[in-house]
């Protein structure tokens, strides 16, 4: 798994995404019971990882260290290098998610999916299909169904080649193709679903709490009292920190959801658009928790 961690962080794209796919087939052929080191050494290996400088093996003479000197001053960004960064950016960013999730299995799910690439030509395919799936029958155990309600935030990540990643899973592995999809098919799961973006819009990492604020907007916007008297304590609790929120990116999204989230509690407040029994319920829980929040918290009055 080290020398495919090495490749994948080179500068040749073709021996990356093998590398990468590779990685996937190497999980399959391991057996079950050290699939979990497995992880644990690959995951250990990609977080030390950063990329190479030179795609050649050896170190470069003295007249191609002038060449190299010389591209440095004149020319503009290697494109070769700034494509190596920030797939190994993706790569971790993927480990990441896996690890937030706890489940790291999902990583190597995440790595199967079929991704935009130059490598899908017909003669190139019959040499060698990457965009090919090749887990088969351990998908169910890579993105068991668990999992499908804690994916929802992500089809909101502001990275956008995670997010297609993780579109790909939802669409191949549970037949979902969009969050309105995830929703609509499985309204069972709401509770887990919705504790789910809660504990999003809690994360430490800044990225997940921009994903969170969004999944929030899609998924709270016009729900009833029913639905959202499990969760409206701690959700209320949440947008006031967001309010606070000092990440520049956090900012920068939270103002729409705040809004949402007023004219939510307007609405579970209104006679006239909700059933007066649930909005005498509603109030009787809302009105104490608002007037907690504005002693408490000045930026939330």
């Amino acid at each position: 798994s080290r020398a495919f961690v090495r490749s994948f962080s080179g500068l040749s794209m073709f021996v990356a995404d093998c590398s990468l796919k590779s990685l996937c087939n190497l999980y399959r052929l391991v057996t079950a019971e050290t699939r979990g080191e497995f992880l644990k050494a690959l995951f250990s290996s990609i977080s030390n990882r950063t990329v190479v400088s030179n795609m050649f093996v050896g170190t470069p003479d003295t007249q191609a260290r002038k060449e190299e000197k010389d591209s440095k001053e004149t020319g503009g960004p290697n494109s070769w290098k700034i494509a190596a960064k920030e797939r190994v950016d993706l790569v971790k960013d993927l480990m990441f998610l896996a690890r937030e999730l706890q489940h790291p299995a999902l990583f190597i799910g995440l790595l199967d999916q079929p991704s935009g690439s130059v490598w899908t030509g017909e003669i190139m395919r019959e040499a060698l299909d990457l965009q090919a799936p090749c887990l088969g029958e351990l998908e169910s155990t890579v993105c068991p169904v668990s999992l499908r309600p804690k994916l929802y935030t992500y089809l909101f990540h502001p990275n956008a080649q995670l997010r297609q990643a993780v579109v790909a899973v939802v669409a191949n592995y549970f037949s979902c193709e969009s969050p309105q999809s995830l929703t609509s098919k499985h309204p069972e799961e709401w509770p887990l679903l919705a504790k789910s973006v809660l504990g999003a819009l809690g994360n430490s990492r800044v990225a997940t709490r921009e994903a969170g604020i969004h999944a929030a907007q899609a998924l709270f916007r016009g729900r009833v009292w029913c639905e959202m008297a499990i969760i409206f304590e701690e959700l209320w609790t949440i947008t006031v920190k967001l309010m606070d929120d000092m990440e520049q990116r956090v900012q920068a999204v939270v103002k729409p959801f705040v809004r949402m989230m007023r004219n939510l509690t307007l609405r579970l407040c209104d006679v006239k658009v909700t059933a007066r029994k649930d909005v005498e319920t509603a109030m009787s829980e809302i009105v104490p928790l608002l007037l907690r929040f504005c002693e408490r918290y000045k930026h939330a009055q």
